[in-house]
């Protein structure tokens, strides 16, 4: 009988048990699973606008036009909400339901960035007078996402009553505004070292690429076509005419040379040779160095006795490069936090009951941030089963004209293109006609044939090279001897010609507001 009452209590208290405990178990997968679907689906939806982004720029010749940028932006920023709302399966792929839990967007590009967040407007509404019984036009105020002015990469240094004001860039390209005693100072150029200028090939490069384009009816292909850099731009040499092709569309350019080397390699290093002297020159027994020191000290070490603009701008562990980053981390940062927290303050207005904060991120995620061109969406308070949604994510661009990673310089060498690691030990004969490409050139394009009045998407590659086996695989390898770029040049003075020409030519021709060509 004992047993048998033992047997009761025992189903009576564990079985209730077991069934809550299974309930909360699943709800909790269910929870996981939610989530992880909205972390997939906001990544994807940022992906989607990086690449509206890029697709949008890659072919727009207003490209360093202010409004222009705003106008591709925005574009990307609605692929995004339409993709978001799609992902999560809202009715009607409906953006308005899902931006209200968007705190803010983030742009970063090359010399600065926007926010995309809510902010406070005023609008035309009709509202019922209960008096006399008809609707009177009324103005209200609310909270819808807008556009935030540009933020440049920017610090103020001041000594006495000198000051300059220096916008940073995501390259070595800065600009100054300031006055010492009675000069006004307004300059933009590159920081370099002498050792970088002097290893610049001065006879310009032969570069060359397959391209195509419409012919009437017809598509046409130019094998190896030489092309030079002019007005930023690449404009192919065909019967020494100049043209530049948009989409396959070939367009007239007038080219003011008739030598088919490209020299843009060459105006940097003129730039950059007046810039530095620009920068060192004493003014009322004070230079533009003598004031641009970071006032604080760099990562917990104290600052050399090296001005800080002297620097090596290459080495990314430089008190430049580290002073730079932190002051774009933290213009981030500050802006960031501003948004989100006037947001939270103000989202009940569009009908959003959560908490709404700018989240701690990783280091790894804040070094993607500063060093590289980005979209950063922001997703929160959505509900999720047990808990409230909070995440965000971030996608790089690759494919833009705003930023050259140092990185991704290939090395064109005997009909393969190779990293700079596996041609460390290649002799200056086995290395000579090798020209430097950035990543991208290597890329398949997209283009459209009609054929039987049907229009069909084909590609091509604008270089023939295949990449070296080798460079893949040694690539792959994770070693802790890795050498950094600076290292292997050292030890190879033709390899370090070559690199550094081509990255100086792709620097030159960066979209550039502020840029000034020779």
């Amino acid at each position: 009988m004992k047993l048998q009452n033992l047997t009761v209590i025992f189903a009576i208290i564990v079985i209730p048990i077991t069934l809550i405990l299974s309930a909360y178990i699943g709800t909790q997968i269910d929870t996981a699973s939610l989530q992880q679907s909205y972390n997939t689906t906001l990544m994807d939806a940022t992906h989607d606008a990086v690449v509206a982004f890029e697709l949008n720029t890659e072919d727009n010749q207003y490209s360093t036009n202010a409004d222009a940028i705003r106008r591709d932006i925005l574009a990307s920023i609605n692929t995004f909400s339409t993709s978001l709302a799609t992902g999560l399966g809202v009715s009607g792929a409906n953006p308005e339901y899902i931006m209200p839990y968007i705190p803010a967007i983030l742009i970063t590009l090359y010399d600065g960035y926007y926010i995309y967040s809510p902010s406070e407007h005023s609008y035309e509404a009709k509202e019922l007078n209960e008096q006399t019984g008809e609707f009177e036009q009324i103005r209200k105020t609310g909270y819808a996402h807008t556009l935030k002015p540009y933020i440049y990469y920017s610090a103020k240094y001041q000594s006495g009553d000198n000051y300059i004001i220096v916008n940073y860039t995501l390259d070595n390209y800065i600009t100054l505004y300031g006055k010492i005693g009675n000069e006004a100072i307004s300059k933009s150029g590159y920081l370099s070292t002498k050792d970088f200028r002097d290893s610049i090939n001065q006879t310009g490069e032969y570069l060359k690429e397959t391209i195509k384009y419409e012919n009437g009816t017809n598509i046409n292909t130019i094998e190896n076509c030489p092309y030079i850099y002019q007005s930023g731009q690449k404009v192919y040499i065909i019967n020494q005419k100049g043209y530049t092709l948009s989409g396959q569309q070939l367009k007239e350019f007038d080219i003011t040379t008739n030598n088919i080397q490209d020299t843009s390699a060459i105006k940097y290093k003129q730039i950059s040779e007046e810039f530095m002297n620009y920068i060192s020159q004493n003014r009322s027994g004070t230079s533009i160095v003598d004031i641009v020191i970071p006032k604080n000290q760099i990562n917990g070490k104290s600052k050399s006795n090296e001005k800080i603009l002297l620097t090596d701008t290459e080495d990314l562990s430089s008190e430049f490069n580290q002073h730079k980053q932190e002051i774009i981390r933290q213009s981030i940062q500050d802006n960031l936090n501003n948004a989100m927290a006037i947001y939270n303050q103000n989202s009940a207005s569009n009908n959003v009951n959560a908490y709404f904060s700018m989240p701690k991120m990783e280091e790894e995620d804040w070094s993607k941030i500063i060093n590289n061109v980005n979209i950063v969406t922001f997703m929160q308070g959505l509900p999720t089963g047990t808990k409230i949604y909070n995440n965000y994510s971030i996608v790089t661009s690759t494919n833009n004209k705003q930023y050259i990673d140092p990185d991704t310089i290939y090395i064109v060498s005997k009909e393969k293109y190779h990293t700079l690691e596996h041609l460390i030990n290649e002799s200056k004969t086995n290395l000579e006609g090798a020209v430097g490409y950035k990543a991208i050139d290597f890329n398949k394009v997209k283009y459209n044939v009609t054929i039987n009045e049907q229009t069909k998407t084909s590609y091509y590659y604008k270089r023939k090279e295949y990449a070296c086996y080798d460079c893949i695989v040694s690539t792959n390898k994770m070693s802790s001897e890795q050498k950094t770029i600076k290292q292997i040049l050292e030890e190879n003075d033709t390899l370090k010609t070559i690199y550094n020409t081509a990255l100086a030519r792709e620097r030159y021709n960066l979209d550039k507001v502020t840029k000034i060509f020779l």
